[in-house]
């Protein structure tokens, strides 16, 4: 085999193979993946957002979770999943 008949079989394109459908079912199964891990990631800032609207002073409802050191750490731990879960899919 000389050079020029490599460069001629490289050159050359390949036959298309069907693929029955795996393409399709590749594509759906990341797409399916995808709103998974939104759904989470939402999941998660709105569980979070709602954990600290809840510390919140509303009129006359105040809810003593704002000196809560215990809820302290157990949003630090949600905010760090949530940036952990972000981190894993990218």
């Amino acid at each position: 085999m000389t050079g020029r008949n490599l460069d001629e079989l490289l050159s050359t394109p390949l036959a298309s193979i069907p693929d029955a459908g795996f393409s399709r079912a590749i594509e759906n199964r990341i797409a399916a993946r995808e709103r998974i891990v939104m759904a989470v990631e939402w999941s998660v800032a709105g569980l979070i957002l709602a954990m600290l609207a809840a510390t919140l002073p509303l009129a006359r409802l105040a809810v003593g979770l704002s000196t809560s050191m215990p809820f302290a750490v157990a949003c630090s731990a949600l905010v760090l999943m949530h940036a952990m879960t972000r981190l894993m899919t990218e």
